[in-house]
């Protein structure tokens, strides 16, 4: 029952913030042209020595994030003495690079989670989430690299992102479910050094690419992200989108292990990791035919089995089992038919 209030409760959220969007988003006096900064990260968004680690692209957290992420995180410290003397305390936020506030959002109000855009030249943008932004800055304001313009808010962590249209993704059979996606980049790459280094220290991932990825599909293979066969391509990045999502993609933080993420529609919500013995969803096509997957818990537990089998190139037929053990599972009319 919580765990279906919470979902309620993310929806009614995620509804909010898009009407939001829609009032904020008045370009009308903004022009594409009319400010010209350098695509660099001068700056931290937050003091280094307060972080204590970094996530990279591709976190998974369903039903919000069921499919791997397009920001990074920053994790802080806010179990300090400061903070326990005072629990209003909160942390300042930078500009990384200097350029103009193209649109914002507000959760509850100027003094609660907000989320802004803020465009640096005509290809490149970079957004700060789960923040609180000072008031003295609206739609327009010009910020300055280095400078204070705002605080955390109630999480403990800040998402950063970057929209680089000189970069599109190529691992998406259908770009056009990913307008939101298909031209990110990792933040980390543009950090000036010896910063650069010391963000990229920082990051929590066991692999020789710190940044991480989201783009995972390959035509006629089961890894990648699917949709459930209802979902219009104008929904696909929307909150009517995520309860219907399934991903097959690497863990961000520990590539060599694969996780299962649902968005509750297939009968399963959360993230999951395969049997050791189950197959690799890269190496799965249509000659594969029907596969079982053993759905585990991450940390212990067992939660079912899922039947998936590739119907063409790009469609599968998935169907979840939950507490059924064994090696076998029928597909009944429970069954569902995921797309690209």
């Amino acid at each position: 029952m919580r765990n279906k209030f919470t979902y309620i409760n993310k929806i009614l959220f995620i509804i909010t913030f898009i009407i939001t969007i829609i009032s904020c988003k008045d370009n009308s006096t903004i022009n594409e042209s009319d400010v010209s900064y350098e695509s660099v990260f001068l700056y931290s968004p937050m003091d280094v020595d307060k972080i204590l680690w970094l996530e990279p692209l591709g976190w998974i957290n369903p039903v919000g994030h069921t499919f791997p992420t397009d920001h990074v995180y920053f994790i802080f410290n806010f179990n300090t003495p400061t903070h326990q003397q005072d629990p209003n305390y909160k942390l300042p936020i930078y500009a990384p690079a200097s350029g103009k506030i193209d649109w914002y959002l507000m959760e509850n109000g100027r003094n609660d989670d907000s989320k802004v855009m803020i465009k640096v030249n005509s290809t490149f943008s970079y957004y700060l989430d789960h923040i609180i932004l000072d008031s003295a800055f609206v739609l327009g304001s010009i910020v300055t690299a280095g400078k204070k313009i705002g605080t955390t808010a109630r999480s403990g962590s800040i998402d950063l992102g970057v929209i680089n249209q000189n970069i599109t993704l190529t691992g998406f059979v259908n770009p056009a479910r990913y307008p939101g996606s298909i031209h990110c980049d990792s933040p980390y790459k543009y950090f000036q050094e010896p910063l650069k280094s010391k963000l990229y220290s920082l990051v929590k991932r066991n692999a020789p690419d710190k940044d991480g990825k989201i783009d995972y599909d390959i035509r006629g293979r089961l890894i990648g992200n699917w949709f459930h066969e209802s979902v219009r391509i104008e929904d696909s990045m929307g909150p009517l989108a995520w309860p219907k999502e399934i991903a097959f993609a690497p863990d961000p933080n520990e590539p060599s292990i694969m996780i299962l993420s649902f968005g509750g529609y297939a009968g399963i919500l959360g993230k999951y990791k395969p049997s050791i013995t189950d197959p690799d969803p890269s190496q799965v096509s249509v000659s594969s035919g029907k596969v079982i997957y053993h759905v585990n818990y991450l940390e212990f537990g067992y939660a079912g089995l899922l039947a998936v089998q590739l119907i063409d190139d790009i469609r599968m037929k998935v169907e979840f089992f939950p507490n059924k053990t064994g090696d076998t599972a029928e597909f009944d009319n429970n069954a569902l038919i995921y797309t690209r």
